[in-house]
């Protein structure tokens, strides 16, 4: 009876060591992946304080409104340094046409916007033209993209464009330092 007991014992120990072992190698691995874990958010929080400080050093709105032949001249050159072709947009509504201006009642801030037509572009030369431009006047931000597959040339689509921009009104703010 003692040398059963003695068995029994030492086959208890064996099974708590081989427990204590399958234990501890579960929590290294839960530790590696908590670690993991930490540093991934570790390093999202970093980024989102970087995005954060450029996103309040970046200007919101222009000074002034900005001149139509300003609008104009940047689509050709963003036009051109895409790779679209100067037939491949057809109208811009600015001031003369249909442009939008909406103004915050509270501020001097006013919304202007421009709508573009592009003939008969791939969707590739729209995310040129879309990079570009983002690039060139990151305060004129797409709004709206209305696309059409081109009746006449398959692959090809008809793209309605609307960017907008915000800008302090000078006459507003003329107005509220007179009043």
């Amino acid at each position: 009876m003692k040398v059963l007991t003695m068995h029994v014992a030492g086959a208890l120990a064996m099974l708590s060591i081989g427990l204590v072992a399958v234990a501890s190698a579960r929590y290294a691995r839960a530790q590696a992946a908590h670690s993991d874990v930490t540093a991934k958010a570790i390093r999202i929080a970093t980024d989102c304080a970087e995005l954060q400080r450029l996103q309040s050093t970046a200007p919101t709105a222009y000074l002034g409104e900005p001149p139509e032949e300003m609008v104009v001249t940047s689509i050709r050159q963003t036009l051109r340094t895409a790779g679209l072709p100067p037939r491949s947009w057809n109208v811009i509504d600015t001031d003369g046409g249909q442009a939008e201006r909406r103004r915050d009642s509270r501020s001097n801030v006013t919304t202007r916007t421009v709508r573009l037509d592009l003939k008969a572009i791939t969707p590739a030369q729209l995310g040129a033209f879309l990079f570009e431009w983002s690039l060139a006047e990151p305060l004129w931000t797409p709004t709206s993209i209305n696309m059409a597959a081109d009746t006449r040339s398959p692959g090809l689509y008809n793209v309605q464009l609307a960017l907008k921009a915000r800008y302090v009104d000078q006459s507003l703010r003329q107005e509220n330092i007179n009043g």
